[in-house]
């Protein structure tokens, strides 16, 4: 999606604050898993799909992934659904059927009318429908996601709501009400689990809030220490960089863990622990910009590999040396911008020390 939101579809950012909403309120009827309220949200899911896709229809370019990236796994997750439908469907060979269907028939007297593959075609086509909508929830993440303004809301949202989840949780714990809501808890009565029944399902669902944060953690610092934590200037630019939002983030970290560690789940550290040791931090739009044109860090990779050929020093007595390598201009890669970029990074110097490296365009 575009900066300029005015150019884009209110049907796209309608999904978008529809998808916010449901990563925001999902959690809270039980963790959504009774059926009314896994059927609600699997319609709304639906509808949000369909604005979205009503959206791309109308603007094209929102759609950032080629079909050659997801393709394989879309088709699997196809099949997958298809194979769902074809065990509750009753239309495959009676040789294919579950024999509890010939047991019943005989046992009340009857003629066998109806066969499937599946022991409750109902719980198959609920089935189906709740993965339906979890694919969905993962496709439309998966394509506002490469926003990285997008993206970053989808993360601050989950860590926001996330916390306040978990800060209710400690609040019924340590309060000795015990309760979910205004229901009275009939499971897990002795360790928290928020809006949730299952303990394990609050782990898991606050072992993801918590890598949220560490995602967001670290983008933080990543871009505070822009300048470098090896020198003074470097160390200084870093903490005034580390403001509020850093703060938060260590606040939300310190409440979700704490209520992880009060729910007795083993589960979530788990996966916690795994993610973390296995999942290098990438941080959304890492290498462009959200008009798919390299974006800073992109820009300083580039010059690790020999692409920004220019280079600005800044010198203490205000004299500026410039130094031009061959093949200074960066080629367009969009064919509609005539115009090449010069890449430069601005070095600053005191005395005989490099205290800092800006990356920047011209």
């Amino acid at each position: 999606m575009a900066r300029d939101t005015t150019k884009t579809p209110r049907s796209l950012r309608i999904a978008f604050f529809g998808l916010l909403a449901i990563l925001v309120l999902a959690p809270l009827p039980f963790g959504s898993n009774r059926l009314w309220a896994w059927s609600f949200l699997s319609i709304v899911i639906g509808l949000l799909t369909l604005l979205w896709t009503y959206g791309v229809v109308r603007m094209p370019g929102s759609i950032r992934i080629p079909v050659r990236r997801h393709l394989p796994a879309t088709i699997m997750f196809g099949l997958a659904i298809i194979w769902f439908l074809i065990q509750a469907s009753g239309l495959t060979p009676a040789a294919w059927d579950h024999p509890i269907w010939a047991e019943a028939a005989a046992a009340l007297g009857r003629e066998k009318t109806f066969g499937a593959i599946s022991l409750d075609p109902n719980a198959s086509f609920d089935g189906a429908m709740r993965l339906l909508a979890y694919g969905a929830v993962f496709w439309l993440a998966l394509h506002f996601g490469r926003s990285r303004r997008l993206a970053r809301r989808i993360l601050w949202a989950i860590v926001i709501s996330g916390s306040v989840y978990s800060l209710y949780g400690l609040a019924v714990q340590f309060s000795g009400s015990n309760t979910i809501l205004w229901f009275d808890k009939w499971a897990y009565g002795d360790v928290v689990t928020s809006t949730f029944v299952n303990r394990n399902s609050f782990g898991t669902y606050a072992g993801l809030v918590i890598i949220a944060a560490f995602g967001l953690l670290t983008w933080e610092a990543d871009e505070a220490a822009s300048l470098g934590i090896a020198n003074r200037v470097g160390i200084v630019h870093m903490i005034d960089s580390m403001g509020a939002r850093v703060f938060g983030l260590l606040v939300a970290l310190f409440i979700t863990g704490s209520a992880l560690l009060f729910s007795a789940s083993r589960g979530g550290p788990v996966a916690i622990v795994q993610d973390i040791t296995l999942t290098r931090f990438r941080k959304p739009g890492h290498r462009h910009d959200d008009r798919g044109r390299p974006g800073r860090r992109g820009r300083l990779l580039d010059q690790r590999t020999g692409d920004i050929t220019s280079l600005c020093r800044l010198k203490p007595g205000g004299d500026i040396e410039v130094r031009i390598a061959p093949g200074q201009d960066h080629a367009p890669e969009r064919p509609d911008v005539a115009e090449p970029e010069r890449l430069i990074v601005i070095q600053v110097q005191i005395g005989n020390r490099i205290v800092g490296q800006i990356p920047a365009r011209l």
